[in-house]
């Protein structure tokens, strides 16, 4: 009987110095930004942290958005604003890493378009 291979899954975990109700977001690399099921989104708690579970390995880059709508970072053209704000990490073995996410504000779209 073979057994079939389960690529091990991630965890971000993120502990403090981020509000609390703002969305923290991985986003796949570039060519694999069509496979949605790769992006992950989670909101911080009430103490501004976070643990984003079940991320394949790979290449992300990591936001911290205020006021940005439900599943809106999965659009090209919002992305291209917040593209270098993001942190670049790669996931891969057993690494452990520290990053620092600044938080994004969003420019009232609908005082834009008007």
């Amino acid at each position: 009987m073979s057994q079939c291979y389960t690529p091990p899954l991630y965890v971000i975990h993120f502990k403090g110095g981020l509000n609390s109700g703002e969305a923290q977001v991985a986003v796949p690399e570039e060519p694999k930004r069509k496979q949605h099921y790769l992006f992950k989104s989670i909101t911080t708690d009430q103490y501004g942290h976070f643990d984003l579970r079940g991320l394949a390995r790979g290449k992300y880059k990591l936001f911290s958005w205020d006021g940005v709508e439900q599943g809106e970072w999965e659009d090209t053209d919002f992305l291209k604003d917040s593209e270098e704000k993001g942190v670049t990490i790669d996931l891969k073995g057993s690494d452990t890493k520290a990053i620092e996410l600044k938080l994004i504000q969003l420019k009232n779209t609908t005082t834009a378009r008007e």
